[in-house]
């Protein structure tokens, strides 16, 4: 028989989930909204947007992008209702809002979602929650030489209308 940890009269975590969403929250807060400036790296456009899509094996389009949030999903309108990008938030964590973006990159893949406004040179990384994903998204916030902000998510379902 498994301990659990009640929460409430009707919720009971196991102990090793709560363990995982510690790591996990942990892991965003230590190392996910890094500036260029505090790694010494003079900010420059990201070119290795090619790279990072083949790492994802995802596909890169360009065009505009505007944003919906509540509380539970962030939706992405891309080039005025092409595509649509739903993304699930984590209850209880914080993601930071894509806002309007005049000149974008969105590269969609299973791993998640990643949107570089062009004329600012900031760049979103929204990943899925799973260990793969987690890694993927690691490795392409050491290609980036501007700054980002990186945040988990539930999941992504892309809608191309």
């Amino acid at each position: 028989m498994k301990a659990k940890i009640a929460l409430g009269a009707c919720h009971a975590i196991a102990p090793h989930k709560i363990l995982l969403m510690l790591f996990v929250t942990a892991t965003i807060f230590f190392s996910c909204k890094k500036e260029s400036a505090a790694t010494g790296a003079p900010a420059q456009p990201v070119n290795n947007i090619d790279n990072i899509t083949k790492l994802l094996n995802g596909s890169a389009l360009t065009g505009s992008i505007v944003t919906d949030s509540d509380e539970n999903n962030m939706v992405l309108t891309f080039n005025s209702g092409t595509k649509y990008v739903i993304i699930e938030k984590i209850p209880g964590m914080p993601v930071e809002n894509v806002n309007a973006i005049r000149s974008a990159v969105l590269i969609t893949s299973k791993y998640g979602v990643i949107v570089k406004d062009t004329d600012n040179n900031k760049v979103w990384l929204l990943a899925n929650n799973d260990e793969e994903s987690l890694q993927k998204f690691e490795a392409i916030k050491q290609q980036l030489h501007c700054s980002f902000v990186c945040t988990t998510v539930f999941g992504v379902t892309i809608v191309n209308s």
